[in-house]
């Protein structure tokens, strides 16, 4: 049986385990092995494992458990059912256990899942991620602690992930509690242009941020109704693009405002108060006054994808996903078009990995099957069947692939909604069998090589600010950051006058008291990592 030798491997793969006791924090003391009733003619034993002495644990899967697992996302095209019920029958021939997937849209995750997480509710398995404030809910007893249960029933990702270097980052308090994904991300954003148009009115290449504005003028004398620039009042891209260039990381606060060099992680800064933010708003305020973007940018709802797909805009600042899809819509809608990207982080000769706590599964702290949930997790990090089902549906139906080359595609003539899955696999993605879309643009894909030359982990990306003793100063600066930060950065405000009156306020509010704590916290959690 299938079963059977899987669980053997992963068994045998295990260096050594203790009996879990207390998976969680102030959890059931009750040991995961413990729970399972007496082996029986499917239960798998590993016998002594390693040089410890010790025995691993033995895997009783001759019940069949369902895992009901938070995903967020929507329910899928037509297809989606379907391939829910053949990726269980894969599971129940391999550890006989199916998932049932739980969907949370993306407008409800941000008040749903923290209220399943502090439920009590004995599910097994949820995304998680540093944005969805992972470290605080592991910090609360959230998800189970998984440090021994790792290693010992998903042996092959955990040394995979060590020898990755992707846990350690992940910790909190020293202990696991989170399965990353392993499929490289950037936080960078690029500016996508129409090349056509650069072409038409004879502008030159695009390279640095000189040729990109001779650009932008060349949309503003020749296309009346075109708005060069594309933003609105709640897009903050290319306030994150301005961090990258200069290699900073992104905000370790709830305003978004204390930074640090990623190459210096070691000090935390107020960025406003930096003649770096002086030049950002000045340019800022330049590009309002010559009318790059909209006069009426703080009313615009509008989404700059929208402006760029509707010829309505001739830049569209997006992240690597959404730049792969608006070509790909591109050529679709608009096949005379020409997509052209300029990527001004590639500049500084360094680019940001988002952290391995950016995308992850956790076990859910009341779990009665936490061993089965890790053997999943198992199967979808080691398992490339399980993996291309998983992640890219029904071969022949949802997609097409191509093993040699990476690559897949939508099967011609199938509808893409159609098409679409339950979002599943956000969080266990691996980069060793994952397929590269056919229709995916070819500059991102070129980007990503040249990313993956230069990336860099942000030093504190296992860093997560306590912020008891200054969570009132944080809401003030919050609020001070939304009422005068954003209008100044959308250029709105004159800096001469606006970007005094921003720092003072910040100061006011207690921005030093709040700088000299983070600066306290992340001074203790580097020593812990010597």
């Amino acid at each position: 049986m299938k079963s059977k030798k899987i669980i053997a491997l992963l068994l045998t793969a295990c260096m050594s385990f203790t009996l879990l006791a207390g998976c969680g924090s102030s959890k059931p003391t009750e040991s995961p092995a413990e729970s399972k009733a007496p082996a029986s003619e499917e239960t798998t034993s590993a016998g002594t494992a390693g040089s410890t002495g010790e025995t691993t644990p033995a895997v009783d899967t001759s019940e069949h458990v369902v895992l009901t697992m938070y995903c967020i996302g929507d329910e899928g095209g037509i297809h989606a059912e379907e391939h829910i019920k053949l990726l269980n029958e894969m599971l129940t021939e391999k550890i006989n256990a199916s998932i049932d997937p739980v969907m949370v849209s993306w407008g409800d995750f941000k008040t749903k899942l923290p209220m399943v997480w502090a439920s009590g509710e004995a599910y097994d398995l949820t995304y998680t991620s540093n944005w969805t404030n992972y470290f605080l809910e592991a910090d609360r007893g959230a998800f189970m602690d998984i440090t021994e249960l790792f290693p010992a029933y998903a042996p092959l990702t955990y040394a995979e992930f060590t020898e990755k270097d992707l846990l350690e980052t992940t910790k909190v308090d020293g202990k696991l509690y989170m399965v990353p994904n392993d499929k490289p991300d950037y936080t960078t954003f690029m500016y996508n242009y129409r090349e056509d148009l650069r072409k038409k009115y004879n502008c030159p290449e695009i390279v640095d941020m000189e040729t990109l504005e001779t650009y932008l003028q060349a949309i503003k004398d020749n296309e009346p109704g075109m708005i060069p620039y594309s933003n609105n009042s709640t897009e903050t891209m290319k306030n994150a693009t301005w961090l990258n260039e200069l290699d900073w990381s992104r905000g370790v606060d709830s305003a978004g405002i204390f930074i640090y060099d990623l190459k210096n992680p070691g000090e935390v800064f107020n960025f406003v108060e930096t003649p770096e933010y002086e030049e950002f708003v000045k340019k800022s305020r330049e590009y309002y006054e010559k009318g790059y973007w909209s006069q009426s940018i703080m009313a615009e709802t509008t989404a700059s994808k929208e402006n760029f797909l509707a010829g309505k805009a001739a830049i569209y600042l997006a992240n690597m996903s959404n730049s792969n899809g608006v070509y790909q819509q591109v050529a679709s809608e608009h096949p005379d078009w020409e997509i052209g990207i300029f990527s001004s982080d590639m500049l500084s000769g360094m680019v940001e990995r988002v952290a391995p706590a950016n995308n992850g599964m956790a076990i859910g702290a009341y779990s009665k099957n936490p061993e089965r949930a890790m053997m999943f997790l198992e199967l979808c990090n080691q398992d490339e069947e399980v993996y291309d089902l998983l992640m890219n549906g029904i071969e022949g139906v949802t997609y097409e692939a191509d093993k040699e080359t990476r690559t897949k595609w939508i099967p011609e003539g199938t509808d893409p909604t159609e098409a679409a899955l339950k979002n599943l696999g956000m969080g266990m993605g691996n980069q060793k069998f994952e397929l590269g879309s056919q229709n995916d643009s070819p500059l991102v894909n070129q980007l990503k090589e040249e990313y993956a030359a230069i990336e860099v982990f942000p030093g504190l990306s296992g860093f997560a600010l306590n912020q008891d003793t200054i969570s009132a100063e944080l809401a003030a600066l919050k609020s001070i950051s939304d009422e005068y930060r954003i209008p100044l950065e959308k250029g709105v405000i004159d800096p001469e006058k606006g970007l005094a009156e921003l720092r003072q306020k910040l100061k006011d509010a207690g921005a030093d008291k709040v700088k000299e704590e983070i600066n306290r916290q992340v001074a203790e959690y580097l020593a812990q990592q010597q």
